[in-house]
């Protein structure tokens, strides 16, 4: 009778256990960082802050069916001028192939938000979302764009002083949120949104060498959700079925990884930029892949800031790579 019972407390208590342990040997045994995080989360395509000057994010909406609130898909990052980080948002409300969509533009510019928006009728499925700055010596000018193969809306802003890069604690990059401030989207049935980003360097697009799912760096967020890394480096945010589930398991998508192949060094994800120093001090930069050279080192390029990974010492060279070869011989 007791067992009868309680049927149902002794099966979560059995699946709670088999969840723990699971969840011990994948950290024990991957290099792939694991968090558990109980409410929402945003999801889509971050990245380590890098010293870039824009990010590109193509955006295709499969179904948008929602339980509450309509989600955006926002491209945020901090930049710093006259040594205070600003607030830039480039933000998109898809309501379907039959609906008015909207877009938005938003600095947080000496205590106040400066928003532009625009609304647009549109059958297209696919927009491409872009914010590029550039300095020209006495200020910041940051452009907003909207397309989707047929249209393309531009918005500019300027902001006079001293630019300071790319603020390097927070994370750029895409992400699919709330509607609005502090609000909670709840995807339904069916949910599902493909994001492809890059970010721009010295006048070209790269794939960042790092995807991350799951962290709460804006006020929005979206609950019943799910991102996994696809072909092409696409990131697909899909409904998850687990309404009952009280914690979500948010896993790093992709991080910097080199295998040699033969004479070959091949870097991933694809797409990314990489920086290579041989061992006579001279240093080249190669995207996929370069040759084989005994004792270099490659790394991905830039100033990148892994904290997730630099806060377990088991993981803090996963960014830099020293190209050596290990021959096994059997001998009878």
């Amino acid at each position: 009778m007791f067992i009868r019972g309680n049927r149902k407390f002794l099966k979560a208590l059995a699946l709670a256990v088999i969840f723990t342990s699971l969840f011990s040997l994948t950290l024990a045994s991957s290099q792939i960082v694991l968090t558990v995080e109980k409410g929402a989360n945003d999801y889509g395509y971050e990245f380590p802050t890098m010293q870039i000057n824009g990010i590109n994010s193509t955006v295709t909406y499969y179904c948008v069916n929602v339980t509450s609130q309509v989600p955006s898909t926002q491209e945020n990052v901090y930049l710093i001028v006259n040594n205070t980080p600003i607030l830039v948002q480039n933000v998109f409300w898809y309501y379907g192939p039959y609906g008015d969509q909207q877009w938005l533009s938003s600095i947080y510019y000496n205590g106040i938000y400066h928003m532009k928006s625009f609304s647009f009728p549109s059958k297209s499925k696919k927009y491409v979302l872009t914010t590029v700055w550039m300095y020209n010596g006495s200020g910041l000018l940051v452009t907003f764009t909207i397309s989707n193969g047929t249209f393309s809306h531009q918005q500019v802003c300027y902001l006079p002083g001293t630019y300071g890069g790319v603020a390097a604690t927070t994370y750029p990059g895409t992400v699919v949120a709330g509607y609005g401030n502090v609000s909670t989207a709840y995807l339904g049935k069916g949910f599902n949104v493909s994001i492809s980003t890059e970010y721009l360097y010295d006048g070209k697009w790269y794939v960042p060498p790092a995807i991350i799912d799951g962290f709460k760096n804006i006020a929005d967020s979206a609950v019943y959700g799910k991102a996994y890394l696809a072909k092409g480096n696409r990131v697909f945010v899909v409904y998850n079925d687990t309404h009952g589930v009280m914690y979500y398991v948010g896993e790093d998508l992709a991080l910097p990884s080199v295998i040699i192949s033969g004479n070959k060094v091949l870097a991933f994800p694809f797409g990314s930029l990489w920086v290579i120093k041989y061992p006579n001090g001279s240093t080249s930069y190669f995207i996929n892949e370069t040759t084989f050279i005994q004792g270099a080192i490659v790394c991905p390029f830039g100033n990148m800031t892994l904290p997730f990974l630099a806060a377990n010492p088991l993981f803090s060279h996963l960014t830099s790579f020293i190209l050596n070869k290990t021959y096994y011989v059997t001998s009878n």
